[in-house]
Protein backbone atom coordinates (compact mmCIF):
# COMPACT_ATOMS: atom_id res chain seq x y z
CA UNK A 1 0.00 0.00 0.00
CA UNK A 2 0.55 3.51 -0.06
CA UNK A 3 -0.03 6.39 1.90
CA UNK A 4 -2.28 8.75 0.68
CA UNK A 5 -3.32 10.71 3.60
CA UNK A 6 -2.36 12.03 7.00
CA UNK A 7 -4.78 13.67 8.94
CA UNK A 8 -3.67 14.10 12.38
CA UNK A 9 -3.38 10.50 13.80
CA UNK A 10 -4.95 8.99 11.21
CA UNK A 11 -3.22 7.72 8.16
CA UNK A 12 -5.29 6.52 4.72
CA UNK A 13 -3.13 3.70 2.79
CA UNK A 14 -4.37 3.24 -1.26
CA UNK A 15 -3.01 0.27 -3.36
CA UNK A 16 -0.26 1.46 -5.18
CA UNK A 17 -0.73 2.71 -8.94
CA UNK A 18 -0.05 0.24 -11.70
CA UNK A 19 -1.87 -2.76 -9.22
CA UNK A 20 -5.02 -4.35 -10.08
CA UNK A 21 -8.11 -2.34 -8.41
CA UNK A 22 -8.94 -5.80 -6.63
CA UNK A 23 -6.03 -6.30 -5.04
CA UNK A 24 -6.93 -7.23 -1.77
CA UNK A 25 -5.35 -4.37 0.38
CA UNK A 26 -6.76 -6.08 3.61
CA UNK A 27 -8.01 -9.09 4.62
CA UNK A 28 -9.86 -10.16 7.49
CA UNK A 29 -7.77 -10.18 10.88
CA UNK A 30 -4.62 -7.95 9.62
CA UNK A 31 -5.78 -5.60 12.07
CA UNK A 32 -2.65 -4.43 14.56
CA UNK A 33 -0.44 -5.12 11.28
CA UNK A 34 2.17 -2.92 10.84
CA UNK A 35 2.48 -0.63 7.85
CA UNK A 36 6.44 -0.55 7.07
CA UNK A 37 8.56 1.85 4.53
CA UNK A 38 10.03 -0.16 1.54
CA UNK A 39 13.12 0.64 1.83
CA UNK A 40 14.17 0.51 5.55
CA UNK A 41 11.39 -1.37 6.68
CA UNK A 42 10.84 1.37 9.31
CA UNK A 43 7.36 1.22 11.03
CA UNK A 44 4.92 3.57 9.71
CA UNK A 45 1.50 3.31 10.91
CA UNK A 46 -0.49 0.54 12.49
CA UNK A 47 -3.07 -0.98 10.54
CA UNK A 48 -6.61 -0.63 11.84
CA UNK A 49 -9.04 -2.10 9.57
CA UNK A 50 -10.03 -1.89 5.40
CA UNK A 51 -12.38 1.31 4.97
CA UNK A 52 -16.41 0.37 4.42
CA UNK A 53 -17.69 0.42 1.23
CA UNK A 54 -15.97 0.18 -2.20
CA UNK A 55 -13.44 2.29 -1.87
CA UNK A 56 -10.16 -0.35 -1.27
CA UNK A 57 -8.50 1.40 0.93
CA UNK A 58 -6.98 1.39 4.43
CA UNK A 59 -7.37 3.01 7.63
CA UNK A 60 -4.17 3.09 10.17
CA UNK A 61 -2.94 5.06 12.69
CA UNK A 62 0.27 6.81 12.58
CA UNK A 63 3.07 4.81 14.55
CA UNK A 64 4.32 6.83 17.12
CA UNK A 65 1.44 7.89 18.79
CA UNK A 66 0.23 4.01 18.98
CA UNK A 67 3.64 3.27 20.51
CA UNK A 68 3.20 5.73 22.73
CA UNK A 69 -0.76 4.69 24.08
CA UNK A 70 0.54 0.88 24.03
CA UNK A 71 3.52 2.07 26.38
CA UNK A 72 6.11 -0.04 23.90
CA UNK A 73 9.71 1.07 21.62
CA UNK A 74 10.84 0.26 18.30
CA UNK A 75 14.10 -1.59 19.13
CA UNK A 76 16.46 -1.54 15.85
CA UNK A 77 18.76 -4.66 15.49
CA UNK A 78 22.43 -4.90 16.34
Amino acid sequence: GVVEAVNDNDVTIAIPTGFDTNYDLSRPGDSGALWLTRDTFQPVALHIRERPGATKKCSARRIIPSLTALNLNVVSGP
